[in-house]
This record gives structure tokens, C-alpha cells and sequence, in this order.
């Protein structure tokens, strides 16, 4: 370790998942020692454990923790990051202030730090706790060179340190989830069937992409201890990691088995209007290009209400921002699930889409917040399994519907069971929490 960070005193202001992955990083990879770290958290008594498993200082203040720091890093959730700096305000002001808080960029700190204050906003992934990370920091910032020269020095043996403008530190992450609106778009572009071979293909090719890289790339080099195990067969491990992600669903925190709940539901009402009551419906029009029309929409209105969740997200509160959604998707499907003219048609999926852009974002959070970061790997995996089977299942139980009591009678179905979600969705005591 260079002599210039040894003598660095680190201290974390939140102590959840990502700053327990920097910390691991840099202890695991003799970067810093855990005497030089130090932490605060909500709950003392987690705190404990976990800072002890690292060897870092636990302290029940944060007045504490930056007494003992050269280098704080705010690692709360970004709507707490005013509450907690307000108490250590004047004593952050002769410290260099890292934030590790989505969205809080350099003119943010600015008007909640002292005058004159030095900081740097940077967004890290969780792969810094192997050494394998990459921490994306605004160009704009206030570090002194020494502090900058320290930083890059610290962080650099653990992470990729990269550059980027303010504007795109959380551009990535409404990127991320419009995946579905892009598909959908492919399915307006070129029809349902043209889009499933695209997306297959491109599977296949990204599959095969993966398949020509060397193994052991990417992967992080750990000290080995004792003997090494045998490597399990593929499909046994597989079945195993599944089991085990199913497990902590049913098993785990309350609010990460409502969401996962939620989320299934909200794929499987949306996949049952766009996989079978609107094709079924505009072929019997004798017009089923419109289905694309519809289904474009509703893409484009999902891209438009992530990145509108992506910049405004801090701006109201989490149970706002999902009570509103639940409601302008039930107005979305209310006006879908009646089959009407065409632009009214539209200007509902619109809003469905634009609806379910937070909604998926705001559940998704909660999933990759809820689960610890050893078991992260199985229960997105579960997860997304789920996902991929709810879809046809709802599609099957569409088509029951329709050949039981008719198209329209089984839209209204729809709309009923969706009403019904969603009166039950905003009464949850889970839910109220958030």
C-alpha cells in the first residue's frame, strides 16, 4: 500500500450495502486497514456486526465518526442526505466529503454543505468490494489536489475511477430500466413476430458473445484458503442458487416479498392487454398493425416516466411517488381494458407506460436494496425468472377469459382484477413504510 494512504482515516456516514462493499474492498485488498475505517449507521447493533466482520470502528454518532476522519463519505439514501449532514454540518467543513448518494450532484452540496466546503459526488457499483469496481465521479468538484491525488490513489486499487459530467451520473440508471419500453418499440417498428425473432437473436448472439470470453475474465483474484473445492456441475448449481433465491423471497423481509408480488402482477396485467386482448382485439378489427401503434405508446410513455422518475425522484417522496403511479396506471387500463377508438386508445397506453416506468423503478429499488449483497446473485436471478414465466402465464389466463366469456367481457375482467390490485397495492401496511 503507497505511504501516501496509509495514513488515511476513512469514515462512512451509512453503513449499508455499497459502503460495506467499499470497505471490504479495501480491506480485502490491504488498501486500508479496518482500524482506519470508521462508521456510523441507524442500528447500532447491525452496525456492530457488520464493522466487526471487517474489523472497522462502529460509533453510534456521526459527530463521531468525523472527529476521526480525513475523508467522509455520505453513503445514506439520498433523501436522508440533508437530516444527516444537518448535525455535522460545521464539522464536515474541514473534511473531504465523498457522496456516494444517487443523484446528488456538486451543485446539490453546495446548498447543503458550509460555504467553502470540499466534496466530491461519485457514484461506485457493489464489484469494489472484490476489486473489481468501477466509481464514476462529477467533474465538478471542490477536493483540494492533495485530497484528489489521495482519492484516486485509495479508491484506485479497488475500482476503474472515471470521469463523467454531472448530467450523466444518473443517466445510466434510467437507461437501465427501459429495457422492456425498447422492445416494445422494436414491436410497434416491426411487428410482434419480427420483434420475438430480433430479441432471440440477439440473445443467441449475446450468449455466443460471452461464450468467447476467456474464463476467468472479469473475475476477481481472491487469496485462496485451504483447499481449493471441485467446482459443482452447472445445472446442480443453478438449481441450488434458485432454490436458495426462492427461499429468501418467501422467507425475507416483508417489503421484499411485496414488491417481487407487486411487480409479477404489474408484468402479468400489462403482458395480458399487450400478448393477447389487444392483437386478439384489433384482429378481429381486421387491422392488427394497430397493435403497434398502442404497444409504442406505451413504450415511449414508460421511457418518458423513468427518466422524468430518474430527475424529479428526490423531489417527492417514495410513497408519493407510488400511490401516484398505481393510480395513473389503474386510469391507463381503465381506458385500454374499454377497447376505444384509437387515439383514445393510445393516449391511455401512454399513460399506462408513463405510469409504470416509477412504479417498476421504485420496486426494483426496494428488491436490490432489500437483499443482501452475498445473496443478491440469487434472488435477482429468482426474480427474474418469475418474470420471464409471468408473462405467458398471464397470457393463459387471458385466453381462458376470452374463450369463457368473450373479449370485452374478459377486458373488463381485467380492469376489475387491476382495480382490485391496486386498492389492495395502496393498503398495504408493508407498503406504507416506504
Amino acid at each position: 500500500m503507497a505511504d501516501t494512504t496509509s495514513s488515511i482515516e476513512l469514515g462512512f456516514i451509512g453503513f449499508g450495502n455499497m459502503a460495506q462493499a467499499m470497505a471490504q474492498g479495501l480491506v480485502d485488498s490491504d488498501a486500508l486497514s479496518g482500524e482506519h475505517i470508521h462508521a456510523c449507521a441507524g442500528h447500532f447493533d447491525k452496525l456492530k456486526a457488520t464493522a466487526g466482520r471487517l474489523g472497522v470502528n462502529a460509533y453510534r454518532e456521526a459527530a463521531e465518526v468525523v472527529r476521526a476522519s480525513d475523508f467522509v463519505v455520505l453513503a445514506v439514501k439520498p433523501y436522508l442526505v440533508e437530516q444527516v449532514v444537518e448535525p455535522v454540518r460545521d464539522l464536515l467543513a474541514d473534511k473531504a466529503v465523498i457522496s456516494v448518494a444517487a443523484g446528488r450532484d456538486f451543485a446539490f452540496y453546495e446548498g447543503v454543505l458550509a460555504p467553502n466546503s470540499r466534496h466530491l459526488s461519485t457514484i461506485p457499483n457493489t464489484p469494489i468490494a472484490v476489486g473489481a469496481g468501477v466509481v464514476a465521479c462529477e467533474q465538478r468538484h471542490s477536493l483540494d489536489d492533495a485530497e484528489l491525488a489521495a482519492f484516486e490513489e485509495l479508491f484506485g486499487q479497488v475500482a476503474l475511477i472515471e470521469w463523467v459530467d454531472g448530467k450523466l451520473l444518473s443517466t445510466a440508471s434510467a437507461i437501465a430500466g427501459c429495457g422492456p419500453a425498447f422492445a416494445a418499440i422494436a414491436m410497434g417498428a416491426f411487428g410482434p413476430i419480427n420483434a420475438l425473432w430480433i430479441t432471440s437473436g440477439l440473445s443467441v448472439l449475446a450468449v455466443l458473445a460471452m461464450l468467447t470470453v476467456p474464463r476467468g475474465v472479469g473475475g476477481a483474484h481472491l487469496p485462496s484458503h485451504g483447499k481449493e473445492r471441485a467446482p459443482r456441475p452447472l445445472l446442480r448449481e443453478a438449481l441450488r442458487d434458485a432454490g436458495r433465491g426462492f427461499s429468501l423471497l418467501v422467507r425475507g423481509d416483508r417489503l421484499l416479498l411485496s414488491s417481487v408480488a407487486l411487480a409479477l402482477l404489474l408484468v402479468m396485467a400489462v403482458g395480458g392487454f399487450q400478448g393477447l386482448v389487444l392483437p386478439a382485439y384489433y384482429s378481429s378489427m381486421g387491422t392488427p398493425e394497430l397493435v403497434g401503434f398502442v404497444t409504442s405508446a406505451c413504450s415511449l410513455g414508460t421511457l418518458v416516466g423513468s427518466l422524468v422518475y430518474t430527475r424529479f425522484a428526490l423531489d417527492l417522496s417514495r410513497r408519493l411517488w407510488y400511490v401516484l403511479s398505481f393510480l395513473g396506471m389503474s386510469c391507463g387500463i381503465a381506458v385500454i381494458g374499454l377497447l376505444p377508438d384509437l387515439p383514445l386508445m393510445i393516449a391511455g397506453a401512454a399513460v399506462l407506460g408513463f405510469s409504470a416506468g416509477p412504479l417498476a423503478a421504485l420496486l426494483n429499488f426496494f428488491v436490490f436494496d432489500s437483499v443482501p449483497e452475498a445473496d443478491r446473485g440469487s434472488v435477482l436471478g429468482t426474480q427474474n425468472a418469475l418474470y420471464l414465466a409471468a408473462s405467458p402465464a398471464s397470457m393463459f389466463l387471458c385466453s381462458a377469459m376470452v374463450t369463457a366469456f368473450g373479449l370485452r367481457a374478459a377486458s373488463l375482467l381485467l380492469i376489475a382484477s387491476w382495480t382490485a390490485l391496486a386498492v389492495f397495492a395502496l393498503s398495504m401496511k408493508t407498503m406504507r413504510r416506504i
